[in-house]
């Protein structure tokens, strides 16, 4: 992976870990697991859209970024003012290399 195809950089959160509630929910603010990582976010289009919804029905966006442990689909992008639910996280070849994401944009 070659660092001049990394030009976006993004915020990766995990869920807020406070008391659930009346709803069940977790309250609390989520947490920046790592900052500013370097990353492309590439919005699915045509047969690139096809293909990964192939693997996750709702993904609309590509994010692939370097290897960071504890990366999960309970976390979450920000990237800008764009937060990204993340719904497939690829080790690729599972060499802790390389990292891609399939998420759909939270509104």
């Amino acid at each position: 992976m070659r660092s001049g195809q990394l030009r976006h950089r993004i915020f990766i959160q995990t869920p807020p870990d406070g008391p659930a509630d009346a709803r069940g929910f977790k309250t609390g603010e989520w947490e920046t697991l790592y900052n500013l990582v370097p990353s492309s976010v590439v919005d699915l289009q045509g047969l690139e859209l096809i293909r990964a919804q192939k693997v996750v029905a709702e993904a609309t966006v590509q994010i692939e970024i370097r290897f960071h442990a504890g990366i999960d689909t309970t976390c979450r992008a920000k990237f800008g003012n764009r937060f990204f639910q993340l719904l497939h996280v690829n080790n690729v070849d599972q060499r802790n290399i390389k990292q891609v994401i399939l998420a759909k944009e939270i509104r």
